[in-house]
């Protein structure tokens, strides 16, 4: 089989223009590590961010009914700066949601809640516990869209008897009945 053979001029030509490829393709390479390592800038979150569709709300409650709360390690997208908790109680899955923070006022950064099924309540690593439905714990509007679907809105605190009004509210037709859901707060007419 013939081989062809080449001058030292090109052989030299073909050295230096690999070479010069591989060094840009280096140097390609590590620009593009240190443009995704160094991002110095302030981390700001976006409004849009802290509002979480946590999906059906029926599949959900199932969920929890059999295996107790739902811990979503963070929904605003931003690191750990919102785990919360998902609870619910009841047969409906249009009504009594909580949604509580799963870091307790005045912990360190790194201290959470874990659920105790067999205590039926909240623990945190500082020996602290938290009834059930989450007393003591900071609670997050919500609400229930027509189609079902269930979200949270972190920028929107509610007091533990979801009393406090949120401006989010979803009007549901169920069982002959309106509900009106305010982020916790409900009310039902015939």
């Amino acid at each position: 089989m013939p081989v062809e053979r080449r001058n030292a001029r090109m052989q030299t030509t073909t050295l230096i223009i690999s070479v010069v490829a591989l060094a840009a393709a280096v140097v390609l390479v590590v620009l593009a590590l240190r443009a995704a390592g160094t991002n110095n800038a302030p981390q700001t979150i976006n409004p849009s961010n802290e509002r979480f569709v946590v999906g059906d709300a029926e599949e959900r409650a199932r969920s929890i009914r059999k295996d107790g709360p739902i811990l979503f390690s963070d929904v605003s997208g931003n690191g750990q700066n919102h785990p919360v908790y998902l609870l619910h109680d009841g047969e409906d899955a249009h009504l009594n949601w909580t949604i509580v923070e799963a870091h307790p006022p005045g912990s360190p950064p790194n201290c959470f809640i874990n659920w105790s099924k067999e205590r039926n309540l909240f623990t945190s690593c500082d020996e602290r516990t938290f009834p059930a439905d989450g007393s003591g714990l900071p609670h997050y509007a919500w609400e229930v869209s027509t189609d079902g679907e269930l979200s949270i809105d972190l920028r929107k605190t509610v007091s533990a008897d979801g009393a406090t009004p949120v401006s989010t509210t979803s009007v549901v037709k169920h069982a002959g009945s309106t509900i009106v859901i305010t982020g916790g707060a409900s009310t039902s007419t015939p």
